[in-house]
């Protein structure tokens, strides 16, 4: 489900990710058709729509959001980093093969719109240098095209200040407790940049604190308990349980 507002403008959007590939074509002096968003076939125009549907499964892949409403708590950003750019056009290129093959076209080495057939169904790793730079310039446009109706993308805060005092925690010879809780549903797909977060704010508290021993507290419910502790053990760090019944209750139910 996408959000209300993005929804609202989507035909809009659609046509403005539509006139940055003619401008793109026109920049890179490609003799290609360029063709109006008004004599577009159906399946055309659907293309550029779930391009903008899935505006928000992309930037997921980054620790992305948007939002119409942002507030002192939202870190907006004007534009991508490179890395993060790479990422959402590998998205981009997953997503836009899955949508050609459910309408029904399968690879071939040659282009044919009337047979459905296209040499880019295939992984981003073997498509060709001009091909990639398409989704990367199409990617780069998801900024300012949101902006021009209010919509901005944002990436999640760290606080983590590394300015903060030292306090040799360890010479009183206790651990320090790290406690999470989270959503239930967090996607796939951030699992890997949550972890990423983690890390670092480990890698921080290492160089604070030095080897100090930490534990980790956690309810281990589904989802960001579970991603936490998992992420704990596979770093060697302990992990306390906190459970609402008796150990054998709590299996039998979750």
């Amino acid at each position: 489900m996408i959000k209300d507002y993005l929804a609202r403008d989507i035909l809009y959007f659609a046509k403005q990710a539509h006139e940055c590939y003619l401008n793109f074509i026109k920049k890179k002096g490609l003799n290609w058709e360029q063709i109006p968003w008004d004599e577009l076939s159906d399946d055309l125009k659907y293309s550029n729509i779930r391009q903008i549907e899935k505006i928000e499964a992309k930037l997921n892949v980054i620790g992305a959001y948007i939002t119409n409403n942002p507030t002192n708590n939202d870190q907006i950003i004007s534009k991508f980093e490179e890395e993060d750019l790479l990422k959402l056009s590998i998205k981009e290129h997953e997503l836009w093969v899955e949508e050609r093959e459910e309408s029904g076209w399968v690879y071939g080495p040659k282009k044919d719109v009337s047979k459905k057939i296209s040499p880019y169904m295939v992984p981003w790793n073997q498509l060709d240098s001009l091909t990639k730079e398409i989704d990367i310039e199409a990617n780069r446009n998801i900024i300012p095209i949101l902006a021009k109706k209010g919509i901005f993308v944002c990436k999640y805060k760290v606080e983590i200040s590394e300015n903060e005092p030292f306090v040799p925690l360890n010479k009183y010879n206790i651990p320090l407790i790290l406690s999470v809780t989270g959503h239930t549903d967090i996607p796939f797909d951030q699992i890997e940049h949550i972890q990423k977060l983690l890390d670092r704010l480990l890698d921080l508290i290492k160089s604070k604190y030095g080897e100090i021993e930490i534990v980790l507290l956690s309810a281990l419910a589904e989802g960001g308990d579970r991603i936490a502790a998992q992420w704990a053990l596979s770093r060697e760090i302990p992990v306390i349980p906190i459970l609402p019944m008796s150990v054998e209750s709590y299996e039998d139910s979750f």
